[in-house]
């Protein structure tokens, strides 16, 4: 079972040769009439994925669903920026348009304290607290894995007046590649139909489709660790890019991420999606983000990099809980905290 590789996808595995891989470890990428196949599909996966965590630039927009401890809190649109540079890795989530907040009384005798996660939290004059994130920002490197993330605290009255009352930060410090930190990054190369490869470790099941598409299920293990089974479906005529994916771990037949995508531009050897739809889903809830990739480049963006970085660096930003999961036990710590 063979099918022609697309010239892009050609293009784009040759610039993994020369960047990443030997010409003796890297066959498929020598000849324009080059095949993929059944056998090769996993290695051709890992190979044109290479050249991504090597450099690449992605863009675009996102309208991403509150966190499931922020009761109240409706969804909000973002702007986002994904970039990898030498094996470096940074995303960026900024919040660009800001969600409507209604009011909602407190229930009898109850005045509890605000919570940076948001929630029904009401201040000693009874307005509702909320906590609106402002920006996110994660980093992936071989030192340190970290996020950092920015919340207006909004005080709403009774007739719906929205009040901002100041800014927090907290500031995640974990080991490489931490577990909690990967799916920040990782969310941003699946969403392109892409970083797969390297979450897969042994094929199950290659099926040709129509319109030539290939269905592949494979073993492997998600952002966090966990195993069990990927179910894609490659598009042959856009680069091999994953076009729709399924995760489900070993325990449950309900998909723990499933990702679609559709629409097709070609940005240089790019072949990028147009729109995309990225849900998580377990048994206690669902989260479902919508997003459009607008620009992309195969280059890493050195500067953005560099600049998320600064994230660990101090001093830090003023209202900021640090959470530090390098030791054991985590150490939680607030500075400079405001007075309430």
């Amino acid at each position: 079972m063979t099918h022609k590789s697309d010239p892009a996808c050609l293009r784009l595995a040759r610039m993994v040769c020369a960047v990443a891989l030997s010409v003796a470890a890297a066959p498929w990428c020598l000849a324009a009439d080059d095949d993929v196949t059944a056998e090769n599909i996993l290695d051709t996966l890992k190979r044109l994925d290479a050249a991504y965590g090597e450099g690449v630039t992605l863009g675009g927009t996102e309208v991403r669903p509150a966190s499931r401890l922020a009761a109240g809190i409706p969804p909000r649109e973002t702007r986002w920026k994904f970039s990898s540079f030498q094996g470096r890795m940074a995303v960026e989530f900024e919040t660009v348009s800001a969600p409507p907040l209604d009011y909602v009384a407190p229930p009898a005798k109850s005045r509890k304290s605000r919570s940076l996660h948001g929630g029904y939290d009401h201040d000693s004059e009874g307005r509702l607290l909320l906590s609106i994130v402002q920006s996110t920002t994660t980093i992936m490197n071989k030192e340190v894995s970290a996020q950092s993330t920015t919340y207006s605290v909004m005080r709403v009255s009774p007739d719906n007046t929205a009040t901002c009352s100041g800014q927090d930060t907290i500031l995640q410090l974990c080991t490489p590649v931490a577990p909690t930190l990967t799916l920040p990054c990782k969310k941003a190369l699946w969403s392109s139909g892409r970083g797969f490869g390297d979450c897969l470790y042994e094929v199950e099941k290659v099926e040709m489709l129509p319109d030539r598409q290939m269905r592949l299920v494979a073993k492997g293990w998600e952002s966090s660790g966990a195993t069990g089974r990927w179910e894609l479906t490659l598009d042959l005529d856009a680069a091999c890019m994953v076009r729709t994916a399924a995760f489900y771990t070993n325990s449950s037949e309900q998909p723990m991420y499933r990702i679609t995508n559709k629409g097709l531009k070609r940005e240089g050897d790019l072949c990028l999606p147009e729109e995309y739809v990225f849900e998580i889903g377990v048994e206690t809830f669902q989260l479902t983000y919508t997003g459009k990739i607008e620009s992309g480049k195969l280059e890493g963006d050195q500067e953005f990099v560099q600049k998320a970085e600064k994230i660990v660096e101090e001093p830090y930003p003023e209202n900021t809980i640090l959470i530090d999961e390098r030791v054991s036990p985590p150490r939680t710590e607030v500075l400079d905290r405001r007075k309430k």
